[in-house]
């Protein structure tokens, strides 16, 4: 179960907005390249055998890559019929994670790139 989650208030870092050239009039598509740290604070709380209890925290998210936003215009209010919105390629991902508030799995050679791989892996299969 997730016992706390905060997304902080901070937004993305916009780097370069690129318009896209489209032969449908009313839709607009824009190249967006962001780059983001969050201060992201998430405690979850996993049950392992015998019911025993372990707080794992993620911190520290960095995500950074180029999104297409596919906006399609309406005539009508509010204007706007659909939003599509989707990375260019997988995003490059990064964040910390501790166990019980002593151990930085992150910082574990095997299980830290294990871990990386395996996110990686999930974003590129999406």
């Amino acid at each position: 179960s997730i016992l706390r989650l905060d997304l902080g208030s901070i937004p993305p870092t916009i780097c370069k907005v690129l318009p896209v050239r489209v032969l449908d009039p009313n839709m607009l598509v824009i190249e967006v390249s962001i780059d983001h740290k969050w201060p992201l604070d998430m405690i979850i709380v996993a049950r392992l055998a015998l019911g025993m209890k372990v707080r794992i925290a993620v911190e520290n998210v960095t995500i950074s890559g180029t999104l297409r936003l596919e906006v399609l215009m309406s005539h009508r209010s509010p204007y706007v019929e659909r939003i599509f919105i989707s990375f260019l390629q997988p995003p490059h991902l990064d964040f910390s994670v501790n166990v019980q508030d002593q151990i930085d799995v992150m910082g574990l050679p095997a299980l830290g790139s294990i871990l990386r791989e395996k996110v990686r892996d999930l974003i590129n299969s999406r």
